[in-house]
Parts: C-alpha cells; sequence; structure tokens
C-alpha cells in the first residue's frame, strides 16, 4: 500500500516566515546604517534628522553620537532577531509575543507620520525633504511586515490580545489541572500548526500595501515634484524646446507612477497566473527607478547617495511584490 503524501506547510506558516524574515533584515540593515553615522561626521546626524545638538558633537568628535548609535545600531540588532526568531530562523528567545508586538507598534508608529508628511510637502516642497517621507515609509513598511507576520501566526501574540481577538472562547475553569512540566517553554515556532487559507488571501496583503505605496510615491511626484522641479525650469534662461521636452518628460514619468498603483490593486484581484506578468512589469519599473536614481547619485556626488533620495521610496515595492509571488 503507497504510503500517503506528505502533508504541505499551510499557507499562513509560510507566509509568517517570510514576512518576518524579510521585516529582520530590514531592521538589521538599518542598524548597519546607524553605525555609518560617525564616519560622516555633523553632516550626517543632520542629514538623518539626528537634531543639531549631536550634530554640533559630532563636529567636536564627542564620542555621545557615537554612543548613541551604538545603542540604537543594539536596539534594531535585537529587533531583527526578534523577528527571525519568530519566523522560526533562529532559536525562540525570551518574551517573544511581548517583545514582538512592542516592536510592531514602534515600526507603525513611526511609519504613521508619513500621513502628514506628503499633504505637507504637496503643500510646501521647501518646508520637509522628501528623505524624511522615504524614512516613513521605510518604518510603515516594516511594521507592516510585522503585523502581517503577527496576524498570520496569532500564537506570537500575547495571551490577552488572543484573548482579546477570540472574545467568545470560554474562560479557563478554576480547578483546572496543574499545568505539566515543560508547558511553559515557547515551542519551536515552525511545529506550530497554523489555520490554513487560500494562496490569493495570502499574497493579498502584500500587493495591497504595495499598491497604496505606489500611489503615494505617484502623489508625491506630481503634486510635490511638479512645483519644486518643473516651475524652477520653465522659468530658467533655457532653450523653449527643451524646457518643453522636460515637461514632456516628466508628466510621461508621471502617467507611468500612476499605473504601478492601478497594476498592483488588480493583480491583488486577479488570479496569480494572470497576475505574474502585471508583477514582473511593475518590480521592474521599480526596480528601474532604484538603480537609475542611485548610480546618477552616487556618480554626481558620491559618497552622498542620499542626495537624491527618490530611490529609497521605492525599496519597499521590491520587498512587497516578490512576497505576493
Amino acid at each position: 500500500m503507497p504510503n500517503p503524501p506528505a502533508p504541505t506547510k499551510p499557507d499562513r506558516d509560510d507566509l509568517r516566515t517570510r514576512t518576518l524574515a524579510a521585516a529582520g533584515a530590514l531592521s538589521l540593515a538599518v542598524g548597519v546604517l546607524h553605525l555609518a553615522l560617525p564616519f560622516y561626521g555633523g553632516a550626517g546626524f543632520r542629514y538623518f534628522g539626528a537634531g543639531e545638538y549631536l550634530a554640533r558633537l559630532a563636529d567636536h568628535r564627542s564620542p555621545i553620537p557615537t554612543a548613541t548609535v551604538v545603542g540604537i545600531a543594539t536596539l534594531l540588532a535585537a529587533a531583527a532577531a526578534y523577528a527571525w526568531s519568530a519566523a522560526g530562523l533562529l532559536r525562540p528567545l525570551p518574551g517573544l509575543a511581548s517583545a514582538l508586538t512592542v516592536i510592531t507598534a514602534v515600526y507603525l508608529l513611526r511609519g504613521l507620520a508619513l500621513l502628514p508628511e506628503i499633504p505637507t510637502r504637496a503643500l510646501s516642497p521647501t518646508s520637509l525633504p522628501l528623505r524624511e517621507l522615504a524614512f516613513s515609509a521605510f518604518a510603515l513598511t516594516t511594521g507592516l511586515l510585522h503585523l502581517a507576520g503577527l496576524r498570520a501566526a496569532p500564537s506570537l501574540l500575547p495571551a490577552r490580545i488572543r484573548r482579546r481577538l477570540t472574545p467568545g472562547k470560554p474562560p479557563a475553569s478554576p480547578g483546572r489541572a496543574p499545568r505539566p512540566a515543560g508547558a511553559g517553554r515557547i515551542p519551536p515556532l515552525l511545529e506550530i500548526p497554523m489555520p490554513h487559507t487560500s494562496t490569493a488571501t495570502s499574497r493579498r496583503w502584500p500587493l495591497w500595501t504595495a499598491a497604496t505605496l505606489a500611489a503615494a510615491i505617484a502623489a508625491l511626484h506630481l503634486f510635490g515634484g511638479t512645483p519644486e522641479f518643473v516651475g524652477p525650469l520653465v522659468h530658467a534662461n533655457l532653450d523653449a524646446p527643451v524646457k518643453q521636452l522636460f515637461r514632456v518628460l516628466w508628466h510621461m514619468c508621471t502617467l507611468l507612477l500612476a499605473s504601478l498603483p492601478v497594476a498592483l490593486a488588480w493583480a491583488a484581484r486577479a488570479e496569480r497566473r494572470i497576475a505574474r506578468p502585471v508583477l514582473a512589469y511593475v518590480w521592474f519599473i521599480a526596480a528601474a527607478f532604484t538603480v537609475v536614481f542611485f548610480v546618477i547619485d552616487l556618480d554626481a556626488f558620491g559618497a552622498a547617495v542620499f542626495t537624491l533620495p527618490q530611490w529609497t521610496l521605492f525599496i519597499p515595492l521590491l520587498i512587497l511584490i516578490p512576497l505576493a509571488t
């Protein structure tokens, strides 16, 4: 008699592993970036919004800024370790459920600053550097990845939150049997049974998140970039054909960016087989914007690769789209 086929891993388990692994990688990446700030002195601290006080201390070679960024990098490395532990890539860490909930909340609260920043930048382009929106978008993406991992694995949530999410479950009886030895130990998370969900459901949230971010990028380009870049160039002392050609190219770019959220929203509702070519198109466009902006930034400004920080806005799309495929 042939052996029955081995059970496949539930989609939720796979979703949790992918999202939390990606979230941990982003936390570690930004931690490494913090460690690079002291090498740029006060200019690096000013550029990344660390405050004038720390920037002046860095200019005077004080050890305080370096100690500060080392502390922040250590916290970010710990956040990465907890995300990877929850993904099953590392052994379970103490206080895993509570720590992961706090990390998720911190990232989401920081990322929600993007909501007022977009209209502020659109109404007054010079009042807020574009990189601030990129930082907020990065935090929001990382928080959403953590949140998706928690939703895919309810066992990662603290017990109090789990009880609130399942109010119909009767409370435990006071006369219940004592817990067996070792019951308090967190089991390997890859062995926790997860409820099954369809593949379409498991890939819907990355695409809707990517569509929202792509729409924000297109709106920022149209309402923030047009008055900041097109207006001064039109009034510059250049030949009329050159100025009008730039306007054509700018608004062709506007149409291209506007097509990305439309394509992502359609792909979120379409079948996987039909959506894949569209997702490949969106990913290629996002990768092209990232590479072109980064290469020009590197060629024109050297190590100051955040002088044109627009390339950082497309990195979340490059991460979210593969999660859906």
